[in-house]
């Protein structure tokens, strides 16, 4: 399920030629290496390089974000990079770093309908990370139920 939907977010960017001509294919990774390699300070080698570890079967999902941090540092206005590297935060669960990467993407991205989906899935990891910040203080609270409070303390 948790795949599905970053998945589901990939698909909706078939609006953008970038990414609709990227594939996982491991041809398609090996060309894309040595063209990383061939000219490195190049951002748009290294962001399709990110994608086509993404779309990797199975994802290359830490390969994918070394590559699209690198891409996003080399060129922060880049949509497409700062996309592709909160789903795959997303992927890793990497909630507060998905969270920057989406904001990121609202802030420099271009497709209307990808932002309303972006708006969506913070929506959902704002949820996400409320339900983990109440897990985490029942459990606390269980930790502290048991220890005697000190003497001078009263109870309501």
């Amino acid at each position: 399920m948790q795949i599905f939907r970053w998945a589901a977010l990939a698909g909706a960017l078939s609006v953008s030629a970038c990414a609709t001509a990227i594939s996982g294919s491991a041809d398609n990774v090996a060309r894309l290496e040595a063209a990383r390699s061939s000219n490195p300070n190049s951002q748009a080698p290294v962001r399709n390089l990110g994608i086509a570890y993404f779309k990797a079967t199975p994802p290359r999902l830490a390969d994918a974000r070394e590559a699209l941090r690198q891409a996003a540092a080399m060129d922060p206005k880049d949509g497409v990079a700062a996309l592709y590297l909160g789903l795959t935060y997303e992927a890793q669960a990497d909630l507060p770093a998905a969270k920057v990467a989406y904001e990121n993407y609202l802030a420099v991205g271009k497709t209307r309908r990808v932002k309303s989906q972006i708006q969506a899935r913070l929506a959902t990891i704002a949820r996400r990370e409320n339900e983990q910040h109440a897990k985490n203080a029942i459990a606390n609270e269980r930790t502290l139920s048991g220890t005697p409070g000190p003497r001078t303390t009263v109870a309501v």
